[in-house]
């Protein structure tokens, strides 16, 4: 029997946009709540709703990160609703972590943690030692609550790029701006909707709603698309462990260094630490399962504090390398805050002779760590095209290994002019 059930409504468009009304058109496809899961906990009665929402629901616990989607979920709410090669915002792709869905979190570990310690607050804790605690807070509209649960709402246009509403970046913002303003001239736009609500069962597990909305018009044909489904995770077997301090303080256990991409449509720099370099299949994996809370490129890494030789690097594009040594602080996250300059020789067209291979680029880098402000520092760099990194000349063939100071690492070539 398919649990999945269907209401079609009727989108009044002229006969001649029937075949624009194959992109632009109206359903309503909802998954039913399995059977064979827990049932929810009964909701309190009406007339206690107004005291309910003053007190949010229990869900403090420790699930399992990876969740059970409800079968019979509707194909189309695990796509773009407006192109498959975009995500906008409100977009959900039947992604089935708890700390993406609930925190915004491309968490690895295997369980999520929900405290509550108030009714004003949620405490998101990652077994991903990696991972930050994330805290929000209903007070700044970053969850609600109702009788059928927590919930975190996301509302935005539907020309929107970007995952979650307000961590574009200011570039994409300002595209945003742009598309809605031109797409307007052709009579396309909209709002798109995104509600995820998270209850209990009565075995214990998590449950969450998903329901997505998108409406207006494409081309001037109406657009009505509401598609819902459930997830459901499970008590983490690890429960019983004595829980950690409620206290949402960083961890200072490790530094992050995070790629950079300048906007959108730009190039994007990858990062290598002590010549250890992000693996290709790992990005290409992330971007077919479409899994990664931001985009799938974005790899933060970690590494212990101290002294590493890093390096910037574009992705599938160029061969440009810049590489620098980094005093990498504890609980700091790093990344370029703009492309960097470019490192072709300035004499390129003279003889093979008298080109220097390696230059040196001043970068500007941002360093950020949680409840400090944002600051900028700019940092030396050796660059080159085409470099091979090295650690001593026998690695480098006929040239010699040029290492930035205080660094065994560095690149084959010719030492640059200061």
């Amino acid at each position: 029997m398919d649990t999945r059930t269907t209401t079609l409504h009727r989108c009044r468009a002229a006969p001649a946009l029937v075949l624009l009304s194959l992109v632009a058109g109206c359903s309503s496809q909802h998954a039913k709540y399995p059977e064979s899961w827990a049932p929810p906990v009964t909701s309190v009665p009406v007339a206690d709703r107004a005291q309910a929402q003053e007190a949010c629901p229990n869900i403090a616990g420790r699930y399992s990160n990876g969740g059970t989607l409800a079968p019979g979920t509707p194909p189309e709410l695990c796509k773009s609703a407006t192109h498959e090669e975009y995500r906008i915002i409100g977009d959900w792709f039947c992604e089935t972590s708890l700390g993406l869905n609930i925190g915004g979190m491309d968490a690895s570990g295997s369980w999520i943690e929900l405290r509550q310690p108030d009714s004003d607050t949620l405490l998101i804790v990652s077994g991903d030692s990696t991972l930050d605690p994330k805290e929000l807070h209903r007070s700044k509209g970053e969850f609600d609550c109702t009788v059928g649960g927590l919930t975190r709402h996301l509302r935005a246009s539907l020309t929107s790029l970007g995952y979650d509403q307000g961590d574009e970046n200011t570039a994409t913002k300002a595209y945003n701006a742009f598309a809605m303003v031109e797409l307007a001239f052709v009579a396309t736009g909209g709002v798109q909707t995104l509600k995820r609500t998270f209850s209990r069962a009565t075995d214990g597990s998590l449950i969450m709603h998903v329901e997505r909305g998108t409406h207006g018009l494409m081309f001037a044909i109406p657009i009505n698309y509401d598609h819902s489904t459930y997830v459901s995770w499970p008590v983490d077997a690890s429960a019983s462990v004595a829980p950690e301090p409620t206290s949402a303080a960083p961890s200072t256990r490790v530094a992050r260094v995070r790629p950079f991409r300048e906007h959108i449509f730009a190039t994007t720099w990858l990062v290598s630490i002590d010549g250890k370099e992000i693996s290709s299949d790992e990005l290409l994996q992330r971007l077919a399962q479409r899994s990664s809370a931001t985009e799938f490129w974005d790899v933060t890494q970690a590494v212990e504090p101290g002294p590493h030789w890093i390096e910037w690097y574009p992705w599938a594009r160029g061969r440009m390398r810049y590489g620098s040594v980094m005093d990498l602080q504890a609980g700091h996250v790093y990344r370029l805050a703009e492309a960097p300059p470019d490192c072709e020789p300035a004499s390129r067209n003279l003889s093979p002779a008298s080109v220097v291979p390696l230059l040196w680029r001043d970068l500007l880098l941002e360093d950020s760590q949680s409840g400090v402000p944002t600051v900028q520092t700019r940092i030396r760099a050796l660059c080159g095209v085409g470099v091979k990194r090295c650690q001593q000349d026998s690695d480098c063939g006929d040239q010699e290994c040029v290492r930035a100071q205080q660094s065994q690492w560095g690149f084959c070539g010719t030492e640059p002019v200061q």
